[in-house]
């Protein structure tokens, strides 16, 4: 069973700062005690991200694989440690301010599901 987590925020910022700093893996956070990508430079497909995160008193790191990406738009990655999950990192035009919107849809225990719509 596919477990879905969509939050969205208006951001009153130029949406080319926005996306700067949402698209930079050293801003993310949420149980996330260190975010370091493999490579510098802006994310690219095929850029991975190593991610250490505690979570349920436990602490674990993994990878992720930077899937697609579109400049000022969005970042999207996959991962299969500790569960499968897909994150995208979005923003789109909304009135006069762009909407951040994050998507995650995990698979624990191994079960399938597709990307997010």
């Amino acid at each position: 069973m596919a477990v879905d987590v969509r939050p969205a925020v208006l951001v009153h910022r130029p949406r080319g700062d926005v996306a700067a700093f949402m698209f930079d893996p050293g801003n993310w956070s949420g149980g996330i005690t260190s975010s370091t990508p493999a490579q510098p430079g802006p994310l690219v497909a095929g850029a991975t991200v190593a991610r250490t995160a505690r979570f349920l008193g436990r602490t674990f790191t993994y990878g992720y694989v930077v899937t697609r990406h579109e400049s000022d738009r969005l970042v999207e990655l996959k991962v299969d440690r500790p569960f499968p999950m897909l994150v995208r990192y979005e923003l789109e035009d909304a009135a006069t301010v762009p909407r951040w919107r994050s998507t995650r849809r995990a698979t624990p225990a191994g079960s399938s599901a597709g990307p997010p719509r």
